[in-house]
């Protein structure tokens, strides 16, 4: 997917292929690439302009075996160069015509073993927010194993080399390849690639992944990539997820392994791929130009994460995580969801994301067992393109006869906070010898909340209630058979609540 920041203008042209094939030299830490692009313009064009790597070195361009005049300038997004080059004719809108460039490239993500060409390096000439199809062939030394973006169609010896072809027939966003010494695992629709030292982590993706991938079919709908690849490296390069690898690397992988004992090492590890593989058919297939906004791409990938966990190990490691997310966001609440920016990569913050996450949780509640199915609908009705937020959660909440305008002006649209306090808990004794209870509900916060809250009483003999009421400046009084000696705001944590105290102890 497009990796610029807000503001950057939509292209002109439309990146339907690459034919690319790239010889990499780790030793030299350089690639050198020829790429075919398949381009279609939208609009009439005597020109056609394209992004690449600002450190780059483009040798030439050819459009039917004529060199073309090319003119390279920094492009505002930094680190990016635009290489516009001039046609020998003027080209109709919906024309196909087919640019030849050859290049030359520093490899900024390598190590010794590991070699990473990921989308976030810009690697290969391409227009924001697009997704295209994409022929890959990789040469390396015969003892190294390449993943790249698509399937794996061939592997032959290129004279003293090695070359592998990688085949992506579904439109996908990102071209991603990796190299290393690994050894490779498959079972259905996943492969993961490992050092020996990783051997039990690799058993636990493909004992785990098949199962995520069955439980996010069922949530956002089947895969657009027929095959997930997760790379597993002790070696220094970043973890990235692309359209269809996820590379774990030793920033994850050393996360993963300071966990005590082998069961919590496990957890961490499904919790980490759960996430992961969400986001791949989230925000690294569904093309946009202006990533600041997949913001909640990210935080459904979170959310789906936590149902996961709730799914393989119970309830109780679910809220842990919620809570731990809630901490982040209390203890440093982010700034207005609608104003995020984002520059190489668009990474967002830890405690935006779990907000994001939190936001689809209360959505999920608000909505109910019409929240994914909406969510299917809107994401595919784009067909390739993700929606704004704003038309996301506006449809999702149409899906279901639900206005949802309120709760994003409140919740993404500003940063108030929601702060849900019980005020001045008393019991009595009635005439007739009943427990009374009478308290205030209040919002010490600014951020506005007019839906019901649960709250739960629990009785001295032990039986508890369930209420649901709003915010109100007058008193709520309850008739109980026993006396009320606790009560509990949002028992079930369905609202992302600032307050410091839940429970109040009569």
């Amino acid at each position: 997917m497009s990796l610029l920041r807000p503001g950057t203008q939509t292209s002109q042209q439309s990146i339907i292929h690459y034919d690319i094939q790239v010889d990499i030299n780790a030793r030299t830490m350089q690639y050198s690439a020829n790429a075919h692009v398949s381009i279609v313009p939208t609009n009439s064009t005597a020109a056609i302009s394209l992004l690449l790597n600002q450190k780059c070195r483009v040798s030439a361009v050819n459009y039917l075996g004529l060199p073309l005049t090319c003119n390279t300038r920094a492009h505002r997004q930094k680190g990016l160069q635009q290489v516009t080059c001039r046609l020998p004719r003027r080209i109709r809108a919906g024309e196909k015509l087919v640019i030849h460039m050859l290049y030359t490239g520093p490899i900024s993500n390598c190590t010794p073993e590991v070699v990473q060409l990921a989308p976030q390096d810009f690697w290969y000439p391409f227009t924001p927010g697009q997704s295209y199809t994409s022929s890959i062939k990789v040469t390396m030394p015969s003892a190294t194993k390449v993943v790249a973006s698509g399937e794996l169609v061939e592997e032959k010896q290129a004279n003293t080399r090695f070359q592998s072809t990688w085949e992506g027939r579904a439109p996908a966003c990102g071209l991603h390849v990796l190299t290393g010494r690994f050894s490779r695992s498959q079972q259905d629709n996943l492969a993961v690639y490992y050092p020996k030292q990783f051997l039990n982590q690799s058993r636990s993706v493909i004992k785990y992944g098949p199962v995520i991938n069955q439980l996010l079919d069922d949530l956002l709908g089947p895969a657009a990539v027929c095959c997930n690849h997760v790379v597993l490296s002790q070696e220094n390069i970043t973890s990235c997820t692309s359209s269809y690898i996820t590379t774990l690397g030793n920033d994850k992988m050393t996360l993963i392994g300071g966990h005590e004992s082998p069961v919590q090492r496990t957890q961490a590890l499904f919790f980490l791929l759960a996430r992961e593989l969400a986001r791949q058919r989230l925000r690294c297939q569904l093309a946009t130009s202006v990533p600041a906004e997949t913001w909640y791409l990210e935080g459904l990938a979170q959310y789906c994460s936590w149902l996961a966990l709730e799914e393989q190990y119970g309830q109780e490691e679910k809220l842990k995580v919620m809570l731990a997310a809630r901490d982040l966001v209390v203890e440093d609440p982010p700034p207005p969801l609608a104003r995020m920016t984002g520059g190489i990569a668009c990474m967002f913050p830890e405690n935006t994301l779990a907000k994001a996450a939190w936001i689809h949780h209360m959505t999920h509640n608000l909505l109910g067992q019409g929240f994914f199915p909406a969510v299917q609908q809107s994401l595919t009705g784009q067909g390739k393109a993700a929606p704004s937020p704003r038309e996301f959660f506006r449809e999702i909440g149409q899906t279901n006869q639900f206005s949802m305008d309120g709760f994003y002006r409140e919740w993404v649209e500003t940063s108030p906070r929601l702060e849900l306090v019980v005020e001045e808990p008393r019991t009595f004794l009635d005439d007739d010898n009943r427990w009374q209870l009478v308290f205030l509900l209040s919002n010490k916060g600014k951020l506005r909340w007019p839906l019901p809250v649960d709250i739960t009483l629990t009785m001295e003999d032990g039986s508890t209630e369930e209420h649901s009421i709003k915010v109100s400046a007058e008193p709520y009084l309850f008739s109980t058979d026993s006396r009320v000696i606790r009560v509990e705001v949002d028992r079930h944590n369905r609202i992302l609540n600032w307050a410091e105290q839940k429970t109040y102890e009569l």
